[in-house]
Order: C-alpha cells, then structure tokens, then sequence
C-alpha cells in the first residue's frame, strides 16, 4: 500500500523552496507514494509545474497566520501517513495545526535557513515557537552539515532526528533553459563589456551593497556591469546606492524573471554575496549554467558546495576587497573561467534529482504513523 504525504508550504511564487518542493513532487514515483499538497495561497508562476496526480489544497488565506483552522480541517481530511513542511512560519504552523489533531500523522520539517542567523529577523511570536516546534517534530530535514551543527547546538536538538540532505538541481532543465537567446542590450557583446549576475531577495542578508562597492572598486579598473534578478524591500536602499557609486549605466535591477537561467548563462561570472544562507540554490543553479563563480564563505552552504581554485572562489563575508579582486581575476582570465565552468558542471551532477530523492525515500520509509 502506498504512503500518503501531505506537504505543506506557503504558496508557489518564484524562491528557492518553493521550487524544491515542486522539484521533489515532481521526482518521487507516485506509484509508491500517493502526494497532496496544501498551499496556504496557492498563487505563484511553479503552479504550472506541479505533476497532475498531486492533489492540492488551496487555503486562500493571506497569511499563514489566518490559515491554523483551515490547515486542521485539511489534515483530518487528508489523513495523511507522514507530513512534510518547509519554511519555518509554515514548519510552525503546521506543528500547531498537528497539536489538534487527535492521532495526529509525524510530521518533517525541512529547515531552509541557518536558523540562529535568521531567527533575529523573525517576528516575537515565531521566535518562541521555533523551539518548541522543531523539538516536536518526529525529524528534520537539514541542507548542510553546518545547518545540522546549528540546530543541536543553538535548539539542543537530538542527532539522530536530524538528516543532512541538500537542495536538488535539475540539471538538464536548467542547461535546457539556460539556452534561450537573451535580447536585453544589457548583455550585448557589442558593448564588449564583462556582465556580472547575482541572484536573490534584495535585503540584507544576500550582502548586495558589498557587491555593488566590490563592483565599483572593479570599475576604477576595468569596466564591468552587474544584472540583479530578485525583488525585495530594500531596492530603493540599492538602487541608491548605485546613483552614489556612480554605478547607473552598469548596474540592472532586473526583477524576478521566471527565467533568470538564460542571463546566468550568457554572463561572464556569477556572484553569490550573502552573509548567510540555508543552501545557496543560486549558486548550484549558476555552476549548472556553466557560468563561473564567486561566493562569499558564509554559514551555510558554499564551502560544502565549492573547492576553491576548481571549481568556484570562495571569499570571506562583508570583504569588499576579495570580492572584488576574485570578481576581477575571473573577469580578466578566460582560461581559469573555463577550468572552473568545466569542473562546476561535474560538481553539481551529485545534486541530481535521482540522488537526492532516494535520500528523502529513506527518511519516509523510516517514519511511520508511530513517528519512529
């Protein structure tokens, strides 16, 4: 009989755990495993994405905040074996909604973030229930080892309740994406200037206003430009930014693009500025472009991705210096971008679906209705 897990996340717009869970939705077999999906607003452009035999539930609730009720009236509905939630609002409420619930199913939280860096951005009420949440849970899913080190250290959190599991990357269909033609005279050759790109939320953790000062000290040099793809609260603080760098012809706030692969690909190197992360799906997605990289070495994520030299840069966090000193030994040496491209692309093949389903498999084979 196959195993009925219900996954619960917060809505389907373009960001890096959405795009994991429709990834993994759509890479486990659904003959042994019967899949629903409860959104708490089911818009978002990944809608499209989701595999037709996954059944959804759609709260239409604004926020997680107002959806408690609703998810309990969806769970006893469901009556699912296991049930697997991501981010940690959604980890949170999902534990709540699990407490009213008589025989309640063991639920998976997936932590997407370095929770001790991220917690002092969360509201009062999430920081008290994140503890208690994560020691509710029958286990949890972390990205990296250091994520893992996080929360038994900071959350004393037992071991063996914590699996090390990092973020899929499709290789095939980022490559098939990434090969779309790019009309944007941002990235035409005629100009004969480098292109830098960067993904991310524009706020405070992605570090951008260190990348725009590293762009700048580039440009006392050589000519680069920089292309952004991500929204966020603080692009009036950037775009500022920019006018006082004196950066306004060379940098490009692109917004979110349902395809930021094709630019990725037909830039000349990728930076990933953050002063931390959970696991840097950008940065994976732009070695499989076959773009080179520079990554700052924050807490978590690229110094397990990255070999320095082979095939990524790894600087330190908040270093303007390095970073624009790794950004200008790519941009000025083709054959080390092209040493590093070709190893990239061999790195990222063990983040392959195939691989990392079979050790999400493991984990819900393990658990049952017992939460053992």
């Amino acid at each position: 009989m196959s195993k009925k897990i219900l996954f619960v996340l917060d809505c389907l717009k373009i960001g890096g755990a959405q795009r994991m869970f429709v990834n993994i939705l759509n890479s486990i077999e659904k003959d042994r495993y019967k899949l629903e999906l409860v959104l708490i607003n089911g818009s978002g452009s990944f809608y499209d994405l989701l595999p037709t035999h996954v059944k959804v539930y759609d709260l239409k609730c604004k926020a997680a905040k107002y959806a408690l009720l609703k998810l309990v009236g969806v769970i006893k509905i469901s009556k699912p074996d296991l049930v697997l939630s991501t981010l940690t609002y959604i980890n949170e409420i999902t534990a709540l909604a699990l407490l009213f619930i008589k025989d309640a199913p063991p639920q998976i939280m997936r932590s997407a973030i370095l929770e001790s860096a991220n917690e002092k951005t969360e509201g009062f009420i999430a920081r008290k229930l994140l503890s208690p949440s994560y020691r509710k849970a029958a286990h949890i899913i972390a990205l990296t080892k250091v994520m893992r080190e996080d929360l038994i250290e900071n959350y004393h959190l037992n071991t063996c309740k914590i699996t090390v599991i990092p973020n899929m990357v499709d290789v095939e269909y980022v490559q098939k994406k990434s090969s779309e033609p790019v009309n944007e005279e941002f990235f035409g050759k005629k100009a004969n200037v480098p292109v830098i790109t960067a993904m991310g939320r524009l706020s405070e953790q992605k570090g951008f206003e260190y990348l725009l000062q590293a762009l700048k000290k580039v440009n006392n040099r050589y000519r680069a430009r920089l292309a952004v793809f991500g929204e966020g609260k603080l692009r009036s603080k950037f775009e500022g930014m920019v006018k006082t760098l004196n950066l306004e012809n060379d940098v490009w706030f692109a917004g979110l693009k349902e395809n930021p692969y094709k630019y990725i690909a037909k830039s000349d190197i990728f930076v990933l500025s953050s002063l931390w992360e959970g696991f840097p799906n950008a940065l994976i997605e732009a070695m499989a472009c076959g773009t080179a990289v520079v990554s700052t070495n924050c807490s978590s994520g690229p110094s397990e991705i990255i070999t320095p030299g082979l095939d990524g840069l790894l600087v330190p966090v908040k270093d303007v210096k390095e970073m624009a000193g790794a950004m200008a030994r790519l941009v000025n040496n083709r054959t080390l971008r092209v040493s590093i491209t070709e190893n990239a692309v061999e790195t990222v093949k063990k983040y392959s679906p195939k691989n990392i389903i079979s050790r999400y498999k493991q984990v819900f084979n393990n658990i049952g209705k017992s939460g053992k």
